[in-house]
């Protein structure tokens, strides 16, 4: 199974799913930013070219989804996540933005639609390997200081 390192951002991986950009369903989604060198290793490992997407600023991505019920209308499990040792993740600690992952991938061929024929990364597993906080916390005014920076 292929394994690469990437950046994450808007990780909505870590419990239940989330309402989908259309609002019709809910899923586990995340974006995974990738350097030249990892997009390179990902077209060689037989991805098609269709599922690595550029942000206006260059940024290259591959945006990983998982629906909350599978085709047969049954739930569909979260992603497995594990931290930097290996073991299982909390379950409530969010990935923030700026995260450092290796993702475990598997190539499903599209056998419908516009991509049919195509190879698509489906998300297999997601290691915490650096944790940026999810959001930003207070400064704390431990000794009555005026600034707040």
């Amino acid at each position: 199974m292929p394994m690469i390192r990437a950046t994450a951002r808007w990780a909505k991986v870590v419990g239940d799913p989330q309402l989908s950009y259309d609002k019709l369903s809910k899923e586990w989604t995340i974006d995974c930013e990738l350097d030249d060198e990892t997009v390179e290793k990902v077209l060689q490992d037989g991805c098609s070219p269709v599922y690595i997407k550029e942000r206006d600023d260059g940024t290259k991505f591959i945006k990983f989804t998982r629906k909350e019920k599978t085709q047969a209308g049954e739930d569909a499990k979260p992603y497995r996540i594990v931290d930097d040792k290996g073991k299982p993740w909390d379950g409530k600690t969010l990935i923030g933005n700026g995260s450092i992952l290796n993702i475990k991938y598997a190539l499903n061929d599209v056998t419908m639609g516009k991509n049919k024929g195509a190879q698509k990364p489906s998300l297999m597993a997601i290691q915490v390997w650096k944790l940026e906080s999810y959001g930003e916390d207070f400064p704390v005014n431990e000794d009555g200081e005026e600034s707040w920076d």
